[in-house]
């Protein structure tokens, strides 16, 4: 499984600097947060430093809903730069004609771009799997083949699809969808798969479902037996779960909003927000703890460290507030050793078995300290993890090797 970077604001050197230590893969780029001038240079220095590089550009049309709010955080999206982008309510799109023109509009901007593959526009289904959105999801996943094909290119094309925790939860609904999926023609080479929060903050109880892990490893279990290849974005700490299953990669950003995939970003401003304080990504724990409690941890005993050499960006001569741009590459560099240590390909049950294997070291580590950590330092995440597994199994009708 391939780990990429989720490109976001403030970006620099960040992702050409991880390419070339080897810590990410590639990136999948963020139009709101990067002009179409530094878009092309970056793309060309990532396919310089690594051509076979993963390049991809997530054309956000997604956020198009947006556009007639003053207010909105689009970003480089609402200017001049990317011509494709214009402001659609769901009653244009439910005409075949007007989404084939949004397709034709966003390939053709994409095609002249130095990446390596083409992603489709698409609308985020927020409610039901069996509503208008979901009809208008289908359609523009049914025409995206066939734009592309219009540029006689021979890169890859992905589709884009993006559903919300809350359509997710309805089993027969689901499955339904599902169903559909693997039989639309002409066929996409893959997908590149969202699943949306309503706010980000709601990550560690909505997105840590049980039923929306499962569901989640199910669809991309199903589109990969089916010939399909999938990138899930924003995946963060659930990637190697998903590349267990048959994801061909996973994403993660730097800030909370690419870490997980919510439209909120996009919204206006409700309040004022401070710097986050910058955390480590412990694979023995499976989870980011405060570079305090870090310190405190390892003055302790504790072998929360993961002795790869990424560490070093957590000095603990200085207490271990890490370096420019530090727990950036140190987060990447461990969620890309993570699903290395865990995931191989085209072995399925190996893969649920040492996954399983390692959310229950990890939740027998946690009993071991006696130290009060930050809520989302705690080990709550784990059991929904370990819960989605049998789950996947009973749905995907494999046995579960315990």
């Amino acid at each position: 499984m391939k780990m990429l970077a989720q490109h976001g604001a403030l970006c620099g050197d960040k992702i050409t600097d991880a390419l070339e230590l080897g810590y990410v893969d590639g990136a999948i780029f963020s139009p709101r947060d990067i002009s179409v001038r530094k878009l092309e240079e970056q793309l060309n220095k990532l396919a310089e430093v690594k051509p076979e590089s993963e390049r991809l550009v997530d054309p956000q049309f997604y956020a198009s809903g947006l556009v007639d709010d003053d207010s909105s955080r689009l970003g480089f999206l609402a200017g001049d730069d990317y011509p494709y982008f214009e402001m659609r309510r769901l009653a244009q799109l439910e005409t075949e004609a007007q989404i084939q023109e949004d397709l034709t509009n966003t390939l053709q901007f994409q095609q002249r771009l130095n990446i390596s593959t083409a992603i489709a526009p698409n609308i985020v289904i927020r409610r039901s799997l069996s509503s208008a959105e979901s009809v208008i999801a289908k359609n523009f996943i049914r025409n995206t083949a066939a734009s592309w094909a219009n540029f006689n290119d021979v890169r890859p094309i992905f589709a884009t699809l993006s559903i919300s925790v809350e359509a997710l939860m309805d089993l027969d609904e689901f499955l339904s969808f599902v169903n559909d999926l693997t039989v639309i023609t002409p066929r996409p080479h893959g997908f590149y798969l969202l699943v949306s929060l309503s706010k980000v903050e709601d990550a560690r109880y909505a997105l840590m479902d049980p039923r929306v892990i499962s569901r989640v490893m199910f669809l991309v279990h199903a589109l990969s037996i089916n010939g399909y290849e999938v990138v899930v974005g924003y995946s963060d700490l659930l990637s190697p779960l998903y590349g267990a299953v048959g994801a061909r990669a996973g994403a993660s950003g730097w800030w909370s909003n690419t870490r997980v995939f919510s439209l909120e970003r996009f919204e206006p401003e409700k309040h004022s927000s401070s710097r986050p304080i910058p955390r480590y990504l412990s694979l023995p724990l499976w989870n980011r703890i405060k570079f305090g409690e870090l310190a405190q941890l390892v003055t302790l005993g504790h072998p929360v460290l993961n002795q790869i050499e990424s560490d070093r960006y957590f000095d603990s001569s200085q207490g271990f507030a890490p370096i420019t741009n530090g727990e950036t590459f140190q987060g990447w560099s461990a969620l890309k050793e993570l699903t290395k240590y865990l995931v191989a390909d085209n072995d399925l049950q190996g893969n649920l078995t040492r996954i399983s294997a390692q959310i229950k070291t990890a939740q027998n580590f946690y009993r071991t300290i006696n130290v009060r950590l930050d809520p989302k330092s705690s080990s709550e995440h784990l059991e929904p993890m370990l819960q989605s597994l049998p789950q996947f199994a009973t749905l995907a009708e494999e046995d579960f090797p315990g």
